[in-house]
């Protein structure tokens, strides 16, 4: 996953006199939680002190669009970087003229803050990397068990939750939604049935 900035001119003369000369407006998941989605960044240029665990903006040579991601190692090819919602690096090094500068204040709330730089922002990042390989060693180990669970049918006859139908005529045609508890659980469009889990155990394409 990626993330598109889009660049701001509006930045208060206080932080310009401290050297944060740019600003961006974050969009995208790949920085969630971290970054929200409206949140206005502000950066410090030419930096010559970047270290692992910085947030740094940069100009991706593939798609020529500003990203947001941080800094997990150096290299002599350039700097290695991940998205701290992502599951692997960016595959390719990011070279210092590509560089915009290391986010060092953001918009939170609708006050500027201080962001966390270099190993202080860093640990965060990894507990988060960690958290997803857990995740996703859990989903390989119990995906046969889940799989056999849901084709034989069991779970539904113990749980039987509240599950409201909400039919919709739209222009593209029908529209489904499967209501819990305020919470749309699963959906039928275009034919398409999408269902989150565990209500795929007790639901199945009922149109």
């Amino acid at each position: 996953m990626k993330n598109s900035l889009a660049k701001v001119d509006l930045i208060p003369d206080n932080l310009q006199k401290k050297g944060l000369t740019e600003c961006f407006a974050y969009s995208g998941p790949s920085m969630m939680p971290t970054l929200k989605p409206g949140q206005l960044l502000y950066i410090r240029p030419h930096c010559d002190d970047i270290q692992a665990g910085d947030v740094l903006v940069f100009l991706d040579p593939v798609s020529k669009k500003y990203i947001v991601h941080r800094v997990v190692s150096i290299l002599a090819s350039g700097f290695i970087m991940r998205g701290d919602n992502n599951h692997y690096k960016d595959p390719l090094a990011i070279k210092k003229e590509n560089i915009v500068g290391r986010v060092e204040m953001i918009e939170k709330d609708g006050k500027i803050e201080n962001f966390a730089i270099g190993k202080n922002g860093f640990w965060m990042a990894q507990f988060r990397w960690s958290m997803q390989r857990i995740n996703m060693y859990l989903r390989w180990i119990f995906r046969l068990p889940y799989q056999w669970l849901k084709s034989s049918g069991l779970v539904a006859l113990v749980w039987h939750p509240d599950i409201v139908q909400i039919k919709m005529e739209t222009p593209d045609g029908l529209w489904i939604k499967y209501i819990h508890r305020n919470k749309t659980v699963a959906s039928l469009r275009h034919n398409r049935f999408q269902c989150q889990k565990p209500y795929d155990l007790v639901l199945k394409n009922q149109n």
